[in-house]
């Protein structure tokens, strides 16, 4: 839960008397998406792919991934549940290519944007910046890391990873299986 997390400092950004927390999170929300929406407003987004292995998928992207139709793995939600991200070009490769070799499921999202992947680092690097000012505590709960998979506890680390985990793939399997084995209360 990033609540705790966050103290009532607000981003460097136009905030109305009686600004709160709540609010602060949701200006983060906010910039994050219109940064995500500006880098990428067309062209670009999401596609699911579901029953081939990791392994498999990620051997598909590489070979279909150019410069000209870059697509990445941008999501790990199962060992056979994947979401890509990039290009239209590039993510029509993938998802024809893992059709042909046994793909249960392959198809585009209602999502224009390239998440969690390295096409979003000018994003990163101006949340950033922007979350520079916020002063982050130690959370009393878990905060687990939905990239690097495992909990966080440093500040400077959170701060980081909530900065940052838009250019990197989620590993959202492998967090709740973190989650699980440190008996976190959500999943207990």
């Amino acid at each position: 839960m990033l609540l705790p997390v966050f103290r009532l400092e607000p981003l460097p950004l136009p905030l109305p008397p009686g600004r709160s927390l709540s609010r602060t999170v949701w200006l983060w929300v906010e910039a994050r998406a219109e940064l995500m929406e500006k880098a990428y407003p067309q062209g670009y987004g999401l596609a699911a792919v579901i029953g081939l292995s990791e392994t498999h998928l990620s051997e598909i992207i590489s070979a279909i991934n150019k410069p000209e139709s870059p697509v990445f793995l941008g999501n790990l939600n199962a060992p056979t549940q994947f979401v890509i991200a990039g290009s239209d070009s590039g993510m029509e490769g993938v998802l024809n290519r893992a059709k042909d070799e046994g793909a249960r499921t392959a198809k585009r999202l209602h999502v224009s944007v390239p998440s969690h992947c390295v096409l979003l680092k000018s994003v990163a690097d101006e949340l950033t910046r922007l979350i520079a000012n916020i002063e982050i505590k130690t959370p009393k709960a878990i905060y687990v890391s939905n990239r690097r998979a495992r909990a966080l506890r440093d500040p400077d680390g959170i701060r980081e990873d909530l900065a940052t985990n838009i250019a990197h793939p989620v590993r959202w399997h492998d967090a709740t299986d973190s989650c699980l084995r440190a008996r976190h209360p959500f999943f207990s």
